[in-house]
């Protein structure tokens, strides 16, 4: 129990508190795009804001939210094995999207011009499989890598010029220098892929954890658990530093009692999992796919400390090769369990933190069904709730009702490798895919999968945060202290 501080208000006779629930929380609202996937799409001029503008559909981009409350997206497929390059940005108060950058074309090759200069000419070039980007404290937005490069660019959106940075100017041979762990240098990480896990700390400098990376400290390819910071501002400008975990591919993870930090413990190196940043600071992550179990996905949370370099692993099954996955528990909707934990799961990119460093969650897949079942986790209590979606996952379809307007019927259809950012106004979610399957699976009727990839734009309103609590006294003259304690 905490006493909160004490104010002076006005009261005649008693004190009355009336919380009124706004009619639109714990709703869906489609807010743009299309309904129908594999759509293509639009601008009228680029860096101008028009209503008709909007990208296609992407399936694995990454976004970012800037300093000025605008969301970023870049890159991603747009049809079976294209990417894009094009850098979008859209204004949740004006409603409108606008082409930063690059083009609308599918599959556009990367000119690096000179390292460390601006250059109208410059362009990252298509990028798959969810690449780094992040904003600093300047408003610059930065991006590394996608599609196995290691290239770390910056864009300029004042001058609306990339620069490219560091790393390897080209798609491939881009191989790993890790240094001394925890000794910033002329390091650089090995090529990457699948590694959604990217926060920007206090000072502005970028980090990011583990995914595919298709060169190791051995030249290998494969999942790895290693955590990497780049100063953008002295000490140590423009350098890289290997912060946590391992320099080789597919090492088994090391669990300590649940609650328990150590910089001795690590998970599993993985791809396409999830990952937050609560307001402390702390890193968390959870789910993901990995080499080392079967393709249904993982289901374990973990948090990592930046300031320690410490590992904490919070609950979820273990995993060694030939794990089989588990089907998950979800409990009462809208209802903490200690009981309750989301099924197994990768490419659940889509996820949030809100005002009290809740962790928030929407989708992903086990390799067979498409999920649109909407978590949240209390840090505080360690609990999990169920809050929408649908829990048998074959029948994960979605209700887009009408575009703008709200209804507790609303829900995205089941979805991974969506994107997500978050302002004060609510969750909100981009594109993603699932695949339509046609055929017998007989020799002369195959199976065939169509890829079903969406541009549609969605935001979800959570409840109001919500505050337990006692006054006393409740009745006399002004003016009068009244005392407020948190229950």
């Amino acid at each position: 129990m905490k006493s909160l501080k004490p104010i002076v208000i006005s009261v005649f006779f008693a004190l009355t508190i009336n919380y009124t629930l706004g009619q639109n929380y714990n709703q869906w609202v489609w807010i743009k795009g299309d309904k129908a996937p594999n759509s293509f799409g639009y601008y009228v001029t680029k860096n101008v804001a028009n209503t008709l503008n909007h990208p296609g559909p992407k399936y694995a981009g990454s976004g970012v939210v800037d300093n000025n409350g605008k969301f970023w997206l870049y890159g991603g497929f747009q049809a079976q094995s294209m990417g894009m390059c094009e850098l979008w940005t859209y204004n949740p108060v004006t409603n409108n999207w606008i082409l930063e950058a690059g083009d609308t074309f599918m599959s556009t090759i990367a000119n690096w011009g000179s390292q460390w200069v601006e250059d109208p000419a410059n362009i990252p070039g298509w990028a798959l499989y969810g690449q780094g980007l992040w904003c600093d404290n300047n408003n610059k937005i930065w991006m590394l890598g996608g599609s196995g490069r290691n290239d770390l660019w910056k864009y300029n959106p004042t001058t609306l010029n990339w620069m490219w940075c560091t790393g390897n100017n080209s798609y491939t041979n881009a191989y790993a220098t890790y240094g001394i762990k925890g000794v910033p240098g002329w390091n650089t990480p090995g090529g990457r892929n699948e590694s959604s896990a990217t926060w920007t700390d206090a000072s502005g400098n970028i980090w990011f954890i583990g995914g595919q990376t298709t060169n190791d400290i051995n030249m290998s390819v494969g999942n790895i658990n290693d955590v990497w910071k780049f100063n953008v501002n002295p000490p140590n400008q423009y350098k890289w530093t290997w912060m946590s975990g391992d320099s080789a591919v597919d090492q088994p993870a090391v669990y300590g009692p649940i609650g328990v930090a150590s910089t001795s413990y690590r998970p599993i190196g993985r791809l396409s999992y999830c990952s937050w940043k609560d307001n402390a600071g702390t890193i968390w992550y959870f789910g993901g796919g990995s080499r080392d179990f079967n393709v249904k996905g993982m289901d374990d949370l973990w948090n990592f400390n930046p300031s320690t370099n410490q590992w904490t692993f919070w609950g979820g099954h273990t995993y060694a090769p030939g794990a089989s996955a588990n089907e998950g528990v979800f409990g009462v909707q809208c209802e903490d369990d200690p009981a309750n934990w989301p099924p197994p799961r990768w490419e659940n990119r889509a996820r949030w933190s809100d005002d009290c460093g809740n962790l928030w969650l929407f989708g992903g897949s086990d390799s067979t069904y498409f999920f649109n079942d909407l978590w949240r986790y209390n840090i505080s209590t360690h609990m999990w709730k169920w809050v929408s979606g649908t829990q048998n996952h074959q029948d994960s379809v979605g209700s887009w009702g009408t575009l703008g307007i709200p209804s507790a019927t609303n829900i995205p259809d089941g979805r991974f490798g969506a994107v997500s950012w978050r302002n004060a106004d609510g969750l909100w979610l981009y594109g993603g895919m699932n695949y339509k399957r046609s055929g017998g699976g007989s020799l002369f009727n195959p199976v065939v999968l169509t890829w079903m990839i969406h541009n549609d734009l969605w935001k979800y309103i959570p409840d109001k945060p919500t505050a337990d609590f006692s006054f006393a006294p409740n009745t006399g003259c002004a003016p009068l202290t009244v005392n407020f304690t948190d229950l």
